[in-house]
């Protein structure tokens, strides 16, 4: 067969405690770890319960693997909250976080969890880092701004960032914004151009010590780890490795099953049609970045031969914003929507469209619209309500999933379809066996080899 495991990240999971320190042998695990404490600091009992099997497997303790660990009735600032189960930054050694991940597992308290999270972020591992500060924000990101008030802002801000400045820590356009709580969410992530960052663990490393020996009160301590998780995550976003800025995308990405519901679908089928059908790719947020959707692609030459030779070539390519905001899914469905009726090679219906992550939804708003699509392959995609309408409508589906799916369990979004859709006629599970930290695995060549995706999907 062709192909290897070496070609791409697949990576093997542990469940002995000693395996939650720094080693780069046990980075994949931690990784893991530390989305699914993200998912299970969202609250939502159903999605860890969902996930019990493979919770248990990465070393979570019954309690948490069940589902009862969901914390959707803890203020989130009470995570940040005390210091008995603050990390010292002094000893942050092995021993250390393996202490601190036992503690997860017999606490089960949210402080306990965040304390994890903390020490994982300042790891010299730039996959974990990442990880880590793509949970700690969805934390942060669910406190009430109005319970951090300014006046706990302002005294602190300048002394951390003179402090920080002089450790090494970059100045983005973003920093002068800082002052204020509110302006955190309105740090514009979505360019199509950037100058990638190597990853310096030793200034990190200081600006990681730094920080936490400046740790205070309840707020200071929020306010601080706001602003050293987003400067992780503005690095980790333009860092050279792919897997590092899917990470923390996940910070970004929205949460839950949907955020908003979609119509009635009304589903076309291209079969009605005479011509000829052809067959295209959509990809998700920022994977425009990326050429494996392109003719060029690795991936789009894969399906072509022998799969689907139909693939559309043509010049006028479907492609959208790779934004996460709901205005830009709404925006991209719709004009998918349209390219099917006003590009003539695609005007007589697709046959397939293979979709990854946000594109799978792209491409459901457009089926459940009318689009004359005859099947949907999903590839790592979020399970949101358009995308269960379009299965539920009969839409013909393959989909295709990591065993779990770090960047979505970072970002406390299903990853599964529920059950009784998974069992329709119409949809065709295929799950990757063997885990990977990889959010775009789904869409890679060796992986479709080594797991046979196309016999199993029957495509």
């Amino acid at each position: 067969m062709e192909g290897s495991a070496k070609d791409f990240d697949f990576v093997e999971v542990f469940a002995d405690p000693s395996t939650a320190s720094a080693e780069p042998a046990f980075e994949g695990s931690n990784v893991f770890r530390v989305a699914a404490l993200s998912t299970i600091l969202g609250g939502d009992r159903q999605l860890a319960q969902d996930m019990t099997s493979d919770l248990l497997a990465l070393g979570f303790s019954p309690g948490l693997s069940s589902g009862e660990g969901g914390w959707s009735d803890t203020d989130p600032a009470e995570s940040f909250a005390g210091s008995e189960d603050r990390p010292s930054t002094r000893d942050t050694p092995a021993g250390n976080r393996v202490a601190l991940w036992q503690r997860v597992n017999e606490a089960m308290t949210p402080r306990s969890a965040t304390a994890f999270l903390l020490a994982v972020l300042g790891s010299r591992l730039e996959r974990e880092s990442t990880a880590a500060a793509a949970a700690l924000w969805r934390q942060i990101s669910m406190i009430d701004r109005r319970d951090l008030p300014l006046r706990y802002w302002r005294p602190y801000f300048w002394e951390w960032l003179y402090e920080l400045r002089a450790l090494g820590l970059p100045e983005p356009a973003w920093w002068p914004a800082l002052g204020t709580p509110s302006s955190f969410p309105n740090l514009d992530l979505d360019v199509d151009d950037f100058e990638a960052t190597e990853w310096e663990p030793d200034t990190w490393n200081a600006i990681y010590e730094r920080a936490m020996a400046l740790r205070g009160s309840r707020y200071d301590e929020t306010a601080l780890v706001s602003f050293l998780t987003l400067f992780r995550l503005n690095a980790a976003l333009r860092s050279r490795d792919r897997i590092v800025r899917s990470l923390a995308s996940a910070a970004f990405l929205p949460s839950g099953s949907s955020d908003d519901t979609p119509a009635s679908p009304r589903i076309s089928r291209p079969n009605t049609h005479s011509g000829t059908l052809v067959s295209t790719m959509v990809h998700g947020t920022r994977a425009y970045l990326g050429n494996w959707w392109r003719p060029e692609g690795t991936f789009f030459r894969f399906i072509q031969q022998p799969y689907r030779p139909n693939l559309y070539t043509g010049g006028a390519r479907f492609s959208w914003s790779g934004k996460w905001s709901k205005r830009h899914r709404e925006r991209a469905g719709r004009e998918f929507h349209e390219w099917t009726e006003d590009e003539p090679v695609a005007h007589d219906g697709l046959q397939t469209v293979f979709a990854h992550s946000y594109g799978g939804e792209i491409a459901a708003r457009a089926a459940n619209a009318g689009a004359p699509i005859d099947q949907l392959i999903l590839l790592s995609v979020p399970v949101t309500a358009h995308v269960e309408a379009a299965a539920q409508a009969g839409m013909p589906i393959v989909d295709v999933r990591l065993k779990r799916d770090p960047v979505l369990m970072l970002a406390r979004t299903r990853d599964r379809l529920t059950q009784h859709i998974q069992e329709r006629a119409n949809v065709k599970e295929v799950i990757l066996e063997q885990w990977s930290i990889d959010h775009g695995a789904s869409h890679k060549r060796e992986a479709w080899q080594i797991e046979e995706v196309a016999r199993k999907g029957a495509i």
